[in-house]
């Protein structure tokens, strides 16, 4: 299972992308009217600027804070703790931004003047009767003046999925009103789409810090932690989120996945069946407890749940891999070798070489038949895509089969196809070699020897089989020259013992 959380987290993205906070401007449908309803308000109330705003400041509420030391010293913090505190307090940034939070609609939206509220309306217009660029361009003229401008910029490319675009909008415009909470969220879900995912969880933290507590926040909020790969924050984000969206199984299961993600397989598996009892259908919830399952090491139950995923008809070749590698390390390789067939038939586009491994590994187990039907399966499936080199792997494999069984005419008829198609193969060559020297051929067995010498990787070994081959007639004066040649390539302290043996052999006239 990938170790990510963007696969569940592309679920919420979705319906995230689509779900942009939808104001006035952002949705034409709705017209101008109404727009020009909350525009004639605003400005029928005066000219909402800070010098208005700063009458609120000059007798901030203290209740609130007091209430936190009262129940703060209830619990008894520790007296670095509130060194600590009392540190951030005194920053500079924290009481501008404490300051801020108390200008009237600060956290919510910049103060429109008069005529900043009609050059809006104006925008609204231009936008509800399609014309973008028009839009943009007035737009562009604007900027500078309010924050809002910037925002509603921002909105437009965002509409058209210039994410990058939109982002260096939204970042004007927060960046000239630092509470503009609408405007830190939009911000967010921009970074999301360009993928840059400290700069969206900066600002899903931002968005909080306003007051903009809501489930998406939250959710979102956890995915992008868990995009950074920090779990445990990712965690806190969606155990929030579950409360306050009890019914969203989405948000479990990306809890779920965090879980596992911290190697908390126990609690996952739990999680995962609280939801299969509601959801018993749930591929995904089973294929998220299997995985669980073979974290624990109880590859039992894990062989059953991704058994249930190929029942539902929603296995995929990572999970068919895992329970063939499940069926394997159990020994029970008649079920392994079926897991492989199918993860091949669903993942024909994937590279063969893993499956060609796990056929020699269940040769070298013994499992013979298995390894022989594996390998057919992969010369069926993988048909056109097998190349020479793989091609000829596979027939060296079926011939070292066929000779475990005895079978010597399948594998002489193997390695000599492989011949034909390459003749320089050194491997075959030299087990071609040893073929016929067996058989008692051994004019045959050293022309095929000679054929592997010419390969370079091979030479040494087969100027040795050829060396050996010629000491069993004899004929040592002939040896002894191929054997100095296999120690000028590759150096074998058993080749110089045989090779000392002849040449005192050599030497007597032998």
């Amino acid at each position: 299972m990938s170790r990510t959380m963007l696969g569940f987290g592309l679920l919420i993205l979705g319906s995230a992308a689509c779900a942009t906070p939808v104001q006035p401007e952002q949705d034409p449908a709705r017209g101008a009217v109404a727009e020009g309803a909350q525009s004639s308000a605003a400005a029928d109330s005066g000219e909402r600027t800070a010098d208005n705003a700063t009458a609120d400041t000059a007798n901030p509420q203290p209740v609130a804070v007091e209430a936190s030391a009262k129940q703060g010293a209830k619990w008894g913090p520790s007296s670095s703790m509130q060194e600590v505190f009392r540190a951030i307090w005194a920053e500079e940034d924290f009481q501008r931004r404490l300051a801020e939070s108390y200008l009237r609609g600060s956290e919510v939206e910049p103060a429109l003047t008069q005529r900043e509220a009609q050059s809006r309306l104006e925008v609204l217009s231009l936008i509800n009767e399609q014309r973008l660029k028009d839009a943009m361009a007035r737009l562009q003229t604007l900027q500078g003046d309010n924050a809002v401008f910037d925002y509603m910029l921002g909105n437009i490319y965002f509409g058209q999925s210039k994410f990058d675009k939109a982002a260096i909008e939204y970042s004007k415009a927060v960046g000239r009103m630092s509470n503009f909470r609408r405007a830190w969220q939009n911000l967010a879900m921009a970074q999301m789409r360009n993928d840059n995912y400290d700069a969206a969880r900066d600002a899903f933290v931002r968005v909080l810090s306003l007051g903009g507590a809501s489930a998406q926040t939250y959710g979102l909020l956890g995915i992008m932690h868990a995009q950074l790969g920090d779990y445990v924050a990712a965690e806190s984000a969606f155990r929030t989120v579950t409360m306050l969206e009890p019914a969203k199984e989405s948000w479990r299961m990306m809890l779920a996945q965090t879980l596992y993600q911290q190697g908390r397989y126990a609690e996952c598996a739990s999680l995962c069946a609280v939801m299969l009892d509601k959801s018993p259908n749930n591929v995904d919830l089973w294929s998220m407890q299997g995985n669980a399952y073979a974290g624990m090491r109880d590859t039992k139950k894990a062989a059953e749940n991704f058994e249930i995923v190929e029942e539902l008809g929603g296995s995929t070749y990572d999970g068919s891999m895992l329970l063939g590698t499940i069926y394997f390390n159990d020994e029970v390789f008649g079920l392994a070798v079926d897991a492989y067939i199918r993860a091949m038939e669903k993942g024909k586009d994937r590279s063969h070489a893993p499956m060609v491994d796990i056929a020699n590994r269940l040769a070298a187990r013994s499992a013979y038949a298995e390894s022989r039907r594996l390998i057919k399966s992969i010369e069926t499936i993988y048909a056109t895509k097998l190349d020479l080199e793989a091609r000829t792997e596979l027939r060296k494999m079926q011939a070292r089969l066929a000779a475990t069984t005895g079978a010597t005419d399948e594998q002489v008829a193997l390695l000599k196809q492989i011949v034909a198609d390459n003749p320089l193969d050194g491997d075959a060559l030299i087990q071609l070699g040893r073929h016929f020297q067996e058989k008692g051929d051994a004019a045959t067995a050293i022309l095929r020897f000679e054929q592997a010498a010419r390969n370079e990787k091979f030479a040494a070994e087969a100027k040795v089989l050829h060396a050996q081959l010629l000491v069993s007639q004899d004929k040592f004066t002939e040896a002894a020259p191929l054997l100095r040649q296999a120690q000028t390539i590759k150096r074998r302290d058993d080749v110089a013992k045989l090779l000392e043996y002849v040449e005192r052999a050599a030497g007597r006239g032998k």
